[in-house]
């Protein structure tokens, strides 16, 4: 097996022990390195397997899978346009498939009127492989919006609640991400790198904010490897997004 076919696994393998974004498993499964097996789905705050939803009169239509409806009485936000997209990304970019698994654990249970939007991942292979993956959160209150902020910006729960479910021999190197200016109404940012035996795995973890849109990015690479696109532009991209959708920014 040649090195870079060694890289390759090693970053497809640490998306798959993601649970926080949960899209590892089908490219791994494209690439046969795992077989096809079925992945449980969490239902939504109505009930309802995510990517299927209710309208009126007792019918039903199928949503895109990456995204899930907004909770009644705020169906006036454009959530579709909560993600970035393959336009936002080199040419050597490709768009991954992603499952609809709930948000993180720590998340979860600690903000109760969050509702996950959509999850999104694109990947790039070549001579330097790296992965993007985020989702998007709708969180209606301002305890919830507080909670998320207090969190997301603990290095102790993104090393601890996230990058502990990778599977890796420990943290070799951490250090927050500057230059997040005009980048929502809160933002942070942590870069980690990861002692994953084959290779050092770098992980820039950006989480942001903008009224009631949380989002939490995730850029993955091999250690010294030439990085294409940013986290912080990435956020900056999907704050843009994101921006204009809101009901205070008619």
């Amino acid at each position: 097996m040649s090195k870079r076919q060694k890289t390759l696994i090693v970053v497809l393998a640490v998306v798959a022990s993601v649970i926080v974004v949960g899209g590892g498993y089908y490219i791994l499964r494209d690439a046969g390195i795992i077989s096809d097996t079925s992945i449980t789905s969490r239902t939504g705050p109505d009930g309802a397997q995510p990517g299927l939803t209710s309208t009126s009169a007792g019918s039903s239509v199928d949503l895109p899978p990456a995204w899930t409806p907004t909770p009644f009485g705020f169906s006036e936000i454009d959530v579709a346009q909560w993600g970035l997209q393959l336009s936002d990304f080199p040419l050597e970019f490709n768009k991954e498939p992603m499952d609809e698994t709930g948000m993180p654990t720590g998340l979860a249970n600690e903000i109760d009127d969050a509702t996950l939007v959509k999850r999104f991942a694109f990947s790039e292979e070549g001579d330097s492989p790296q992965l993007i993956i985020g989702m998007t959160l709708f969180i209606p209150g301002e305890s919830g919006q507080a909670k998320f902020d207090d969190l997301t910006s603990n290095p102790e729960f993104i090393v601890g609640d996230i990058l502990s479910t990778f599977d890796h021999n420990g943290i070799l190197e951490q250090d927050e991400i500057y230059g997040l200016e005009g980048i929502g109404d809160f933002a942070y940012g942590l870069t980690c790198v990861l002692d994953m035996e084959a290779v050092e795995m770098r992980v820039d973890s950006l989480s942001f904010r903008r009224d009631v849109a949380g989002a939490l990015l995730f850029v993955l690479y091999i250690d010294g490897y030439p990085l294409e696109i940013s986290v912080q532009d990435l956020a900056r991209t999907l704050d843009q997004r994101i921006i204009p959708t809101l009901p205070s920014n008619p």
